[in-house]
């Protein structure tokens, strides 16, 4: 029985997609031509995915990659730990819905992100992230919409606050409402059960319309020039 090597070569249009697979033989011209081509944006993800691949827990390795993905987002990727904390902790609140895209359905009920999760303001950007094709981004299956309560606005401490990135901290609960086809998309809306005492948290039925109106809005809202949008991927969800 032969052993699944965790190791290869990587497609470049799926590299950010396996993050159990290392890049090896380095001298190989066709690996060195890929990691030349690669953004210094996705080279220190694709190194930090490669990394987090090794954990045998693939709830850790998902952990580690929502924290690389805020990380990257936000220009800290050098930051120790403890300075990458604290600067969350410092960004104002934001309430509101916030979007991202998600590669599988979630099952309706409640979740903890164990992970941080990144999230975006503009609806354009979630719907225009996802994994990379030939020929360029492709929309991936699912727009999440999160009714917010206990965000964090890191537009001032972002790489690029035009993308304006909300960050849920680890351990934010919550309840997924379920899935609907809302002009042409599959939406998955969730709420942060952070703030039980919000009155939008105990209204579906107003959350479902303001979720269509702000796809509506945002539907042509142009995406930020150079905008890092597979960043904006769902984050470590159970």
């Amino acid at each position: 029985m032969t052993e699944t090597p965790r190791y290869g070569w990587v497609n470049p249009d799926k590299a950010l997609d396996y993050p159990h697979l290392d890049v090896v033989a380095g001298d190989d011209p066709d690996v060195t031509a890929w990691l030349a081509s690669l953004s210094p944006a996705d080279r220190a993800e694709h190194e930090a995915r490669v990394l987090a691949g090794r954990a045998d827990d693939p709830q850790a390795r998902l952990d580690a990659q929502a924290i690389a993905r805020v990380r990257l987002a936000l220009g800290l990727d050098t930051a120790t730990p403890q300075e990458f904390d604290e600067i969350l902790r410092r960004c104002p609140p934001f309430r509101g819905l916030a979007f991202a895209g998600l590669r599988y359905e979630l099952t309706p009920g409640a979740h903890l992100t164990r992970g941080p999760l990144l999230l975006t303001t503009l609806p354009a950007l979630a719907l225009s992230s996802g994994p990379r094709a030939r020929g360029g981004p492709t929309t991936p299956p699912l727009l999440f919409v999160v009714d917010v309560t206990n965000g964090r606005d890191a537009s001032a401490v972002a790489a690029r606050p035009a993308e304006g990135p909300v960050v849920l901290p680890a351990g934010t609960p919550l309840d997924v409402l379920g899935r609907r086809d809302i002009a042409g998309q599959s939406i998955e809306l969730a709420v942060d059960r952070s703030d039980p005492t919000d009155p939008r948290v105990g209204q579906p039925d107003w959350l479902w319309n303001a979720a269509g109106a702000a796809l509506h809005a945002g539907r042509h809202t142009p995406v930020p020039a150079h905008a890092a949008t597979d960043h904006y991927l769902g984050g470590s969800l159970p």
